[in-house]
């Protein structure tokens, strides 16, 4: 651990039981129970932003729509040069200055992706960071899992999936996913009972001793929940051992994600459906394509090509602009993928024709109220969200595609 502290400093970890719903990158349901999330928090110096200093507009002295707007802070907050910040209740309209309405879509994408896409340096600090504190805890937890693993099984190991492997991350680098893969290929057999679930099951001739003993049903079926419990008992002693206890900085999240490979494309994490079925809901595994996906979109792109710039920009759009918060990352992501099997003309120059197909395809998948899953196309991802939520979305979205000057407001304030 020695290097952990001298390399980097002091780091404070704080490791919790992930039982909550959150924005899934790779799911097509909510994520309880098949994660654990570490967040730890990396000195401020490394991270420290140079900031203007702003002050509040406090009474009438000049009217709002004489001040020159240079952009819109958050949602609530627009930013006016000389410092000033006001409510956006306040303005009746921020406009983008006629330099900026004047550029071709293509050039007011790049800057707008100028402007979002992460820092080369705080991203390197924080994927070496990751990959120490991974680094000081596989070990142990890998062949605990490995210890009774049958002969010929393949070793454990880590895959780093999400959109900080993807290169499609906006905001900042602080939430990392790390997948603990297991073979399962040997002595595991699957059992599909709805699209996209299935149960595990330990053959029969590897039954007695099995090294997931502690975690089987009287049918040999593996309980996801049991075997979470085990894993995160793994994990726990492992973050015990690092034994750093200051805080201080920038907070990085840290999903651990163990998971059962049967074959080269199939994969299973411990996240049961959180709907009735007529068998057990509780001892489904979810199979996992986030593995296969990260490496596909970190290879997507060619030279000055656009599609994870596209993808980048619609999820900061979708991200700070209100109403649109239930059409997630992943469904974004879904809807790039399923455009670039139907078109090939990705190049920087195309942009602009690229993001405005790619809001008529969101709009088009809202007014049918139908996204189906990239590898699992019976699955429609847009089950579940509220009638009145698709149609209050597809109007933003409509407003994007039918009105420039809100297009343009839009790409000028990220």
């Amino acid at each position: 651990m020695e290097g952990l502290h001298s390399l980097f400093g002091l780091v404070s970890i704080l490791w919790k039981r992930q039982t909550g719903t959150l924005d899934d990158k790779n799911s097509y349901g909510d994520q309880r129970y098949h994660e654990y999330r570490v967040r730890f928090d990396a000195e401020q110096e490394r991270h420290a932003k140079q900031s203007v200093a702003l002050r509040r507009y406090k009474g009438p002295s000049q009217r709002f729509e004489d001040l020159p707007l240079h952009g819109q802070l958050a949602d609530q907050l627009v930013l006016i040069k000389g410092g000033t910040m006001v409510h956006v209740g306040q303005v009746k309209s921020i406009a983008a200055p006629a330099s900026f309405q004047h550029l071709p879509l293509a050039e007011q994408l790049e800057m707008y992706h100028d402007k979002i896409k992460l820092g080369a340096e705080e991203t390197k600090h924080a994927v070496e960071l990751v990959s120490i504190f991974i680094g000081a805890i596989a070990d142990d937890v890998i062949a605990e899992i490995d210890r009774d693993k049958p002969p010929g099984t393949k070793p454990s190991r880590i895959e780093c999936t999400g959109s900080m492997y993807e290169g499609t991350k906006v905001g900042e680098p602080d939430e990392f996913d790390v997948m603990i893969v297991t073979d399962g290929s040997r002595d595991i057999e699957s059992e599909e009972m709805t699209p996209g679930y299935a149960r595990l099951r330990v053959s029969q001739q590897h039954f007695t001793g099995h090294r997931f003993s502690q975690s089987l049903d009287q049918y040999q079926n593996i309980n996801p929940r049991k075997m979470l419990d085990w894993f995160y008992g793994l994990v726990q002693k492992g973050v015990n051992k690092l034994n750093i206890k200051e805080k201080n900085g920038l907070s990085i999240d840290v999903d651990i994600v163990f998971s059962i490979q049967l074959d080269q494309q199939t994969y299973y994490v411990a996240k049961p459906p959180d709907w009735s079925l007529a068998c057990d809901p509780a001892m489904l595994w979810r199979q996992s394509f986030s593995v296969n996906e990260t490496s596909m979109i970190a290879r997507i792109d060619g030279d000055n090509e656009c599609r994870r710039a596209c993808l980048r920009i619609l999820k900061s759009i979708f991200r700070v602009e209100p109403g649109l918060g239930d059409f997630t990352s992943f469904h974004l992501k879904t809807v790039v993928l399923r455009m670039c099997q139907e078109e090939d003309q990705w190049q920087s120059s195309k942009m602009g024709e690229r993001f405005m197909d790619l809001l008529r395809r969101i709009d088009s998948c809202l007014r049918d109220r139908r996204l189906p899953h990239f590898y699992l196309p019976e699955l429609n991802l847009l089950d579940g969200i509220p009638q009145l939520a698709t149609y209050r979305m597809r109007g933003r979205i409509l407003r994007l595609i039918d009105n420039k000057h809100e297009r343009n407001r839009v790409l000028y304030a990220p």
